[in-house]
């Protein structure tokens, strides 16, 4: 998703949202998790390092635990963190 005029807290708090529903769902009988990257800048930068950060920010989630969003950094090789 691409939420312009949105802060990492607002994103994250709506991804945690869309997080709470997927796994409160049941598709066919099979629990489903979800692992998000959140990627949030204030200036210009190119989609590629956007798209990096926000990827980072996904596998570290993963690594964390299942289920968790987590915010990528400005350095597209660091992670904030879960909130």
């Amino acid at each position: 998703m691409i939420l312009p005029d949105t802060g990492k807290d607002e994103a994250y708090v709506l991804c945690e949202r869309i997080r709470a529903l997927i796994e409160a769902s049941s598709f066919n009988n099979i629990n489903v998790t979800v692992s998000m990257g959140i990627a949030s800048i204030d200036k210009y930068i190119k989609p590629d390092i956007l798209l990096g950060m926000a990827d980072k920010a996904l596998y570290n989630a993963k690594k964390i635990k299942n289920s968790i969003s987590t915010i990528g950094g400005e350095n597209e090789h660091d992670t904030i963190g879960a909130l």
